[in-house]
């Protein structure tokens, strides 16, 4: 109803443009009314293609004005673009256990994708960052328009979940594997249809089973495109379901046949996923993107709202509510209560796509395809999307942590302080890894925590365990007791006061960095 009142606004202020649109064809004479009959015509079936160029032009522009106020990924990406941009393996730059192969199993088509980036650019670290960020969102925002007939649907769509929930975007734009799998997603449902419907079977079949190919070489998560297939399910169309199920299953077969190793990638992933949901320490002191999602009542309201209008408006001509796409969305909702992923990953992504199906078909009954208003309404909604989501609100877009280190490389005071040659890093958290690692990619020590602690060695997993169960930095004391001269103690603390670690010599690295190192033994 919103959207339906929006364009009754548009209609009436658009009235007198359309009017004198029209009066073109009666100024003149014979000749000059044909022509201007003309022009008008050929004029309005450009529209269609201005419409969707609007739409491309602001979508793609978005990140790099985010990016120009300053914001950085803070995370797992901040290693990834060190890795790559430096060359190294895995093995060299952290302290693992020598089992574990994380550069055959860990995300290998997210990397490859990220190094001919850095190849066909020339980039360094910073660029390769930045590219991964515009690469995810590119895939997720970008590709969307061209699935729907009316793509400022989608704009929309993408407009409003971002106004009720902006983690939503910036989730989108951390440059992250998953992204792929998140495109994969949406690419699923704007594929559904042409399943239902029977429509170039083999090649819509082929195409899902190459989505669901590059979720797994590019993301890894395989087990996870059991969500989407689950949903088909729930909608009651067997038959399709059996056949979307039966693409993504040989996708994900094939995704794991490109790594070369496709059982043992298999495996590596699904262990992995047992280990997160059976290690203790996992469930009591998660990650951020493990904590549960708030209810978020913003969202909550504004669907109960439409759900209503629904069941009121006899007349209404919606998505049917067992679309596969809006059934996910709901159920994703109901898992991000226990963990925010299913919610950010799986069902918001959902339910854009689910609502733009519901804007479309508003559009398609009240502005016409070629209609002038049409790429008025375009136009205004571009401004709206580039303004709202771009703007540096409350420095929300101002984030860049290693900036906030970055005197470290140029500053002579504190070079004695990092790690020495072929040195240990030990740390409180995994942002001593991204941060430190992506500021100093070429250097040769290595860093003992990680992307995951369950790659350390046993004797330094209990520790940091130890240390996560009340965080009290007084645990990490084996780690204080075995450094070398070489190694260092780094720790992300708001305490004022040095660590509680007497054995170490400490040094504050503004803004809340403590770097600990033996003591000097006198000859």
């Amino acid at each position: 109803m919103t959207s339906e009142l929006t364009l009754l606004v548009f209609d009436i202020a658009l009235r007198s443009l359309k009017n004198s649109v029209g009066s073109m064809s009666h100024i003149g004479k014979a000749e000059g009314k044909q022509e201007g009959q003309f022009s008008v015509a050929w004029l309005s079936h450009r529209i269609p293609l201005a419409v969707l160029m609007l739409g491309v032009a602001v979508v793609f522009f978005l990140p790099f004005r985010i990016i120009g106020h300053g914001y950085a990924p803070m995370d797992d990406s901040l290693a990834i673009s060190a890795k790559v941009a430096s060359g190294k393996s895995w093995n060299e730059i952290l302290a693992i256990r020598p089992e574990v192969n994380l550069d055959r199993h860990y995300q290998p088509g997210w990397h490859f994708l990220l190094s001919v980036g850095k190849t066909l650019f020339s980039l360094e670290t910073e660029g390769v960052l930045l590219f991964s960020v515009v690469l995810m969102w590119s895939l997720v925002a970008l590709v969307s328009l061209f699935y729907f007939r009316r793509p400022e649907a989608f704009l929309a769509s993408f407009l409003l979940f971002g106004l009720l929930d902006i983690d939503f975007i910036y989730r989108l734009l951390v440059g992250r594997a998953f992204g792929f799998t998140m495109f994969a997603l949406i690419s699923f449902w704007a594929l559904w249809t042409q399943v239902v419907e029977g429509r170039r079977l083999r090649v819509t079949l082929a195409a899902i089973g190459l989505l669901a190919a590059g979720a797994t070489w590019v993301h890894g998560a395989w087990y996870l495109l059991a969500l989407p297939v689950g949903a088909t399910l729930l909608s009651g169309n067997w038959r399709a379901s059996a056949r979307f199920g039966g693409a993504v299953a040989i996708g994900v077969f094939v995704g794991a046949l490109i790594t070369l190793h496709p059982f043992e990638h298999l495996w590596h992933q699904a262990h992995n996923l047992l280990g997160v949901i059976f290690k203790s320490d996992s469930l009591q002191n998660p990650v951020g993107e493990f904590h549960p999602n708030p209810v978020g009542v913003p969202l909550v309201l504004f669907f109960s709202v439409h759900m209503l209008m629904r069941l009121f408006i006899r007349n209404w001509k919606g998505v049917s509510l067992t679309h596969p796409a809006f059934l996910l969305g709901l159920a994703c909702w109901v898992l991000g209560l226990k963990v925010a992923r299913f919610w950010y990953d799986w069902g918001m992504p959902s339910m854009v796509f689910w609502y733009a199906l519901e804007l479309q078909k508003v559009l398609e009954i009240r502005v016409n395809y070629t209609a002038w208003r049409r790429l008025v309404f375009s136009l205004l909604l571009c401004v709206a999307f580039f303004t709202a989501l771009g703007h540096n609100q409350n420095n929300r877009w101002s984030v860049n942590t290693t900036l906030d280190y970055a005197y470290l490389k140029k500053s002579n005071a504190y070079q004695n302080w990092l790690p020495g040659e072929n040195g240990l890093v030990y740390a409180n958290t995994m942002g001593v890894f991204f941060n430190f690692s992506h500021l100093f990619p070429q250097k040769s020590w290595r860093y003992v925590l990680g992307l995951e602690s369950a790659h350390m060695y046993p004797e330094d997993v209990q520790v940091y365990r130890a240390y996560r169960m009340n965080k009290d930095l007084r645990a990490l004391r084996p780690w204080a007791d075995k450094l070398r001269p070489q190694d260092r103690l780094i720790l992300f603390s708001r305490s004022g006061k040095p660590p509680p670690l007497p054995q170490l010599e400490w040094q504050f690295l503004p803004p809340q960095c403590w770097i600990g190192k033996p003591l000097e033994r006198p000859n």
